[in-house]
């Protein structure tokens, strides 16, 4: 439906406004361990209604397969694992309920459960459908939002040269656009560089999106806002799950702006 031009301007006067206001205002600044609870994001709000409602059911729980096929490191992938949730924040946040609202909460890096069953004892072609069944009944299993962890995985071993590593996230700290465009890039290269005796080649993450909730909460630092998301597109997709393109812009921010301020229509931008 196309923009009328009075909400169009109006829309944009407002965002005029914002950049002026926030122009030269601080940065926003990384996130030190044991702040202050922080507010969800407007996503991450209906998401935690709905586990609270429906605690047992795993509505939210997202399941993902990765197929291993040649010789496995186990140590490899376990540090590779770990690695991931020390660089992220969002993967070892949970979610409490503070003076009558939800906030989220930061845990300390903690090491990854990776329980192996082995297959190999099993008639060859019945080997998959149990490993199926088995990653099945592990993904169906409902998370504890307020004590996490919110991710968990379970590496099956069908024989010597073929391995099934199923991970289960729940949605409020993980998408499917960022499994593909953070998770396994990341996975990837953790695990090679661990086989080849490197050091992680990814450079720590110089700021964390877990303040997201804190911008959507405070109008004053959506200009801020927007810069944070243009320096961290990683981490945009990691927490929020918004597609970045290959400029480095992103086009649903003003598409969610509008609809927290209750605007009917908006049209999409690029920056």
């Amino acid at each position: 439906m196309p923009i009328r031009l009075a909400d169009q301007q109006r829309l944009e006067a407002y965002l005029a406004r914002r950049e002026v206001t926030t122009r030269g205002a601080a940065s926003i600044a990384p996130r030190p361990l044991g702040a202050e609870a922080i507010p969800l994001s407007f996503a991450q709000q209906q998401i935690w209604l709905h586990a609270l409602r429906a605690p047992d059911l795993p509505l939210y729980n997202e399941p993902l397969t990765i197929r291993r096929t040649g010789p496995l490191d186990l140590g490899a992938l376990q540090w590779a694992l770990d690695e991931i949730i020390r660089r992220h924040e969002a993967w070892r946040t949970t979610f409490a309920e503070h003076g009558g609202r939800p906030v989220q909460l930061v845990r300390p890096p903690f090491s990854v459960g990776l329980p192996v069953v082995d297959l190999g004892e099993w008639p060859p072609d019945s080997r998959e459908a149990e490993a199926l069944r088995l990653a099945t009944e592990d993904a169906r299993r409902p998370f504890d939002l307020e004590h996490g962890p919110l991710v968990r995985a379970l590496l099956v071993r069908l024989d010597p040269e073929e391995h099934r590593l199923f991970l289960t996230v729940h949605h409020i700290v993980l998408d499917g656009v960022s499994i593909y465009r953070v998770l396994l890039p990341e996975l990837t290269a953790l695990y090679e560089a661990r086989l080849a005796r490197r050091p992680s080649p990814l450079p720590d993450l110089a700021d964390q999106l877990i303040v997201t909730g804190s911008i959507e909460h405070h109008d004053g630092q959506i200009a801020d806002g927007h810069s944070f998301c243009r320096r961290n597109p990683a981490q945009v997709l990691l927490h929020r799950g918004l597609y970045v393109d290959e400029t480095g812009g992103f086009n649903r921010d003003l598409e969610q702006f509008a609809k927290e301020k209750r605007r009917d229509h908006y049209r999409r931008r690029r920056y």
